[in-house]
């Protein structure tokens, strides 16, 4: 489970509009007046007000009303803390992407210099396929160029030979492991302890062969040793492949007259030897044909553009990601304006408009508990001269 959320995660846009700032709270408008009208009620029935509070040196406002303007400083206030508050967690959340951005950058200008390196290996690689240059052992290496089709048609181009050589292995193994498993006083564990170094040698000895062939075949440097290095490999190889191939018919040969089937024919066992023998060498043959055609450079060649596929592959994708994060930054720095400025517009209405219908309802509320047209007389007179 944890490796489908990880890929949730990377699929999942960068920008997280549940992360944007919050915006002001503000103040229950309708609660707040309701209480305003509340405090009206409960001022009228405690009896302590009367008109003559509001004369010339009474009274200029209720006590409530002067709460009324302590409490929505200190509201005013704290929206003003909750404000700031927001607006440094936004600021840090756009420096860490401008650090991202800073990385991502510093990445594309190391895989910038990669490309650049890698298109100047490819320019020399292609000057030795076209027969401008010379190559290893300065022989000639022209061959036409691989078409770059897609990066899977180029990495299967890249593994054939490593294909091949595991393949070859893989029937090499069967045919050498049933041949010493058949073997009187072998058992299975030393069959395969035998098996191991006999493959390697049918296989890396016409690999060994094959390549000293293709040098030899485009004129390289040292030709006569190559062509005596070629001689012995290929002496050991038959050798061993006629050897192994004896030792199975040994075997073949005993087991049909000891299992009462009477002596195998010479004809037949001419047949059984050169069949056997001709399978091996086959499969060898198939190597040495392999290595002789295999060209290094053209290797190297694929090998570059596969490498410089996926330096492009990889700029692009950090190319994204700077343009991903520069829009979760813009993004940001909107959502923290509009915050900001929803901030300060609790802070106004809390200091004004809602100051001023809380007075509003307070006061008639009020007037009209009481009932009296002088105490309304006295108390506008003396709330208007605040």
């Amino acid at each position: 489970m944890a490796l489908f959320r990880r890929r949730r995660r990377l699929h999942a846009p960068l920008i997280d509009f549940g992360g944007l700032p919050n915006l002001a709270d503000g103040i229950d408008d309708n609660l707040y007046l309701a209480s305003a009208a509340k405090a009206a009620e409960i001022d009228f029935k405690s009896g302590a007000y009367d008109k003559f509070l509001f004369s010339e040196d009474g009274l200029r406002r209720m006590p409530y009303e002067v709460a009324i303007e302590s409490h929505l400083a200190l509201i005013n206030q704290r929206l003003a803390d909750a404000g700031r508050r927001q607006s440094l967690r936004r600021e840090a959340a756009v420096l860490d992407l401008e650090t991202k951005i800073s990385k991502a950058e510093a990445k594309l200008a190391r895989n910038d210099k990669q490309i650049e390196n890698i298109e100047s290996q490819i320019v020399y690689e292609e000057s030795i396929l076209s027969g401008l240059t010379q190559g290893i052992d300065n022989a000639d290496w022209r061959d036409p160029k691989p078409q770059l089709a897609s990066r899977l048609s180029v990495f299967m181009r890249i593994a054939a030979p490593i294909i091949t050589l595991i393949v070859a292995s893989a029937v090499d193994l069967a045919i050498i492991q049933a041949s010493l498993n058949s073997i009187p006083g072998f058992d299975f564990i030393e069959a395969w302890m035998f098996t191991a170094p006999a493959v390697a040698m049918q296989v890396v000895f016409p690999h060994l062969i094959g390549l000293r062939l293709g040098r030899i075949l485009r004129n390289a440097e040292g030709k006569l040793a190559k062509a005596v290095e070629l001689s012995i490999l290929l002496i050991l190889w038959l050798a061993f492949a006629f050897g192994l191939t004896q030792l199975r018919m040994n075997f073949i040969v005993s087991q049909a007259a000891n299992g009462g089937d009477g002596d195998i024919t010479p004809e037949l066992g001419r047949w059984l030897l050169t069949s056997s023998l001709l399978m091996l060498v086959a499969l060898g043959g198939w190597l040495i044909f392999a290595a002789s055609r295999h060209n290094p450079h053209e290797s190297n060649f694929l090998k570059l553009n596969f490498a410089l596929m996926n330096r492009k592959n990889a700029e692009i994708k950090l190319g994204a990601k700077v343009a991903d994060y520069s829009n979760e930054i813009a993004a940001l720095k909107q959502a923290e304006q509009t915050a900001i400025q929803a901030f300060e517009d609790a802070r106004e209405a809390a200091l004004n408009q809602l100051k001023q219908a809380a007075l509003d309802i307070y006061r008639r509320a009020l007037i009209n508990h009481v009932g009296d047209s002088d105490f309304t007389s006295a108390y506008v007179l003396g709330g208007d001269k605040k």
